[in-house]
């Protein structure tokens, strides 16, 4: 009987454990991630209080609260001294257990899946149910176990409340105590030998369960689909595969596409973190935006404010006549509302799911309808082979990014925020995704803001825009953002860039008519003349002032300008000849690219001819204004390079090591060819119309 009892006493105080703690758990990692842990200390200590008070205590305590005299104490006459006040206070017992064990389990789970699973429009039972349970399953169900084991071996609370009543409260600790009590030893230790052998039972099957979760990482990728005898239905959806593959190949999109709608983006938000802030102000009406940023500029973060995975302090985010988040109106769209969909960077793949069921998370429709969608998108990004018996954890980054593309693509998004899509692919398949990819986004229904470090990507896009700490330093069309920077940050961003600080010269400096700005540029110890067409930011100043004034405050941060040049537009003068990147110095030469000798580089600086030779010049000859732009230079390193070399000179002196210089410059292997047989030191030209003003 007392086994009975104590069985039926532990499995009921289990399941209410379970059905209480695993809620409250959640619940409470919920709140942690969203408030950074305000009161969280305080609550979790109350939740773990009995795992620490003696029984004895939890059993005075619960007496109290359900005596005559407590404030439940109308629960008296059925609860003391019954079976149910040993379930109460087994339960009062376990819950911690379970409650740790499964806020353990929940908070091992990456934030980015709770993310992208609202983004793909799951309601929040949707997301507690297919994608928390699922990944806390292993945990929590040891957290069951161990709470089992705790409430069948209660004794304290459970003598205080519930009492010894054989055959009606007396579980098998009690049996043990009064047996011994009672001096009856076998007894006693017969119910010791059950109640060891269930301790050790569930002991042992809850580090067996806990154990299973770390299968899946042990687990080598298989880059080949098993070989198995496929069902009717599995042979008819690969032949469907088959059949849209071909035709994708044909037209190079996925499916029938809807003709493009451009949906009108408004943004001004600010979101401070602990040492960043982010203030994004823009307004776009194209299909496709591309943003351009160094790492920790904010892009992500912008991407995630967007899509209702962080929210920001204040501002207001407008999508085509939707408003998403405005914080005067007190108006915050929750994710699965916005039809916004987010390809985050560690790809966020459910690891739980197939890779067909990753990609039918985010799909809308009938069965039918969802089976076609998944299908489509699998046979788009090339891994329909892989749908239905592989893993996240079994493929390589390449193809899970591609499964994440799909299922970004597959929820139909009125935006879509794809940061960094193709990082994990090989140039060959990046080129060719990426190619298929811009082809779909030609007829996407939506608008496209795209993250990329890749310049031949971001090229490709409507317009671009240039973030800078947090905030928009460039907004405009790709070929005047890459062309026409106006800012070094942008400049360095869209390219390899010499710079150089540089002011206006004084007015005792000759300008012919008409021949444009001079500047001198500092590092460089040359005064540059500029294009006629050149265009002049704003903040330069004006020649209406005064040029000795605006020598004087050339320190000044606000008056402060810079001029820059492309590697590849920089020149060598040799005899009439000017060579760079395009001009070679004999097209017809029959010159095989080697990759230079570890020796080149000093027999080039041997060639040099000797200082007394040449007169050391640190600026150029004024009067003859047909040396402008120019300036000897000598060779400090030279990097070899698919299809070009990348020459690093120092001007104006003879290097001290290989990375004493002032200039880099690319040139082709004929035109280095060249240059390698000539005698240092060489004349470099920075053509005017290559020249590029740049503010900080």
């Amino acid at each position: 009987m007392p086994l009975f009892i104590s069985l039926k006493v532990s499995l009921l105080a289990t399941l209410l454990t379970v059905v209480t703690a695993v809620p409250t758990a959640y619940g409470l990692s919920r709140y942690l991630s969203c408030h950074r842990g305000r009161g969280a200390a305080l609550i979790d200590s109350l939740l773990l209080l009995p795992l620490v008070l003696p029984p004895t205590v939890i059993g005075f305590g619960l007496l109290w609260l359900l005596g005559a005299q407590g404030p439940l104490g109308f629960l008296a006459t059925n609860v003391v001294f019954t079976w149910r006040a040993a379930v109460l206070t087994a339960f009062v017992v376990s819950f911690p257990l379970m409650y740790r064990a499964a806020r353990a389990a929940f908070s091992q789970i990456d934030e980015s899946l709770f993310g992208v699973a609202r983004t793909l429009g799951a309601s929040e039972w949707r997301v507690f149910y297919q994608v928390a349970l699922p990944l806390a399953k292993p945990g929590m169900l040891s957290g069951v176990l161990l709470s089992f084991a705790r409430s069948l071996g209660e004794f304290g609370a459970t003598l205080m409340l519930a009492g010894n009543i054989p055959g009606k409260t007396q579980t098998l600790p009690m049996a043990v105590y009064f047996a011994v009590e009672g001096g009856d030893f076998r007894t006693a230790a017969q119910w010791s030998g059950v109640m060891g052998a269930i301790a050790l039972i569930t002991v042992f099957l809850a580090n067996y369960v806990s154990d299973l979760s770390t299968l899946p990482t042990l687990t080598f990728p298989l880059m080949t689909p098993p070989l198995r005898k496929d069902s009717p239905e599995e042979e008819v959806s690969r032949s469907s595969t088959q059949d849209f593959l071909a035709q994708t190949e044909q037209q190079g999109t996925p499916s029938k596409v809807i003709p493009s709608k451009v949906i009108p983006l408004t943004v001004d938000i600010t979101k401070t973190l602990s040492r960043f802030t982010l203030r994004i102000q823009f307004s776009t009406s194209d299909a496709l935006i591309g943003i351009l940023g160094a790492s920790g500029a904010g892009k992500s973060l912008l991407l995630r404010c967007l899509a209702g995975v962080e929210t920001p302090d204040s501002g207001r985010i407008v999508l085509g006549d939707r408003i998403l988040y405005d914080s005067d109106r007190n108006i915050n769209l929750p994710s699965r509302q916005r039809k916004i969909a987010l390809l985050f960077q560690n790809y966020a793949l459910f690891p739980h799911l197939t890779v067909a069921q990753n990609v039918a998370f985010g799909a809308k429709g009938t069965d039918a309808d969802t089976k076609r969608q998944v299908s489509a998108e699998l046979a788009a990004v090339e891994m329909a082979a892989f749908a239905q018996h592989y893993y996240p954890h079994q493929l390589s980054g390449g193809q899970q990014q591609r499964i994440a593309l799909a299922r970004a693509l597959v929820s139909r998004p009125d935006l879509l925020l794809l940061d960094e899509p193709f990082s994990a692919l090989d140039v060959h398949l990046r080129s060719r995704l990426g190619q298929q990819l811009f082809q779909r986004l030609a007829h996407y229904s939506g608008t496209t803001l795209l993250v990329s470090h890749h310049l031949s990507e971001a090229y490709r896009t409507d317009q671009l825009l240039v973030i800078d700490q947090g905030e928009v330093i460039g907004q405009a069309g790709p070929v005047e953002v890459f062309e026409r920077p106006h800012r070094c940050a942008i400049a360095k961003l869209t390219g390899p860039l010499n710079q150089s600080s540089a002011y206006l010269v004084g007015p005792d400096y000759p300008i012919e008519p008409d021949s444009g700005l001079c500047l001198r540029a500092d590092d460089w110890q040359m005064t540059l003349r500029l294009s006629p067409t050149s265009e002049i930011p704003s903040e330069m100043p004006s020649l209406t002032s005064s040029l000795t004034s605006s020598l004087t405050s050339s320190n000044d941060s606000s008056s402060a300008l810079y001029i820059g040049i492309r590697p590849e537009n920089v020149f060598f003068v040799t005899g009439k000849k000017y060579l760079n990147f395009r001009e070679v110095a004999d097209p017809t030469a029959k010159i095989a690219y080697q990759p230079a000798k570890p020796n080149q580089l000093k027999e080039s600086r041997q060639k040099s001819k000797t200082s007394a030779e040449i007169p050391i010049k640190t600026q150029l000859i004024k009067e003859n204004y047909t040396d402008a732009n120019k300036a000897l230079c000598w060779l400090a390193d030279i990097c070899p390079q698919p299809g070009n070399y990348v020459l690093s000179l120092k001007l104006h002196h003879e290097p001290t090591h290989t990375t004493d210089y002032h200039l880099q410059a690319i040139v082709t292997p004929h035109t280095w060819a060249y240059l390698s047989q000539q005698p240092l030191p060489w004349t470099v030209y920075l053509p005017p119309e290559n020249l590029i003003v740049l503010r900080p």
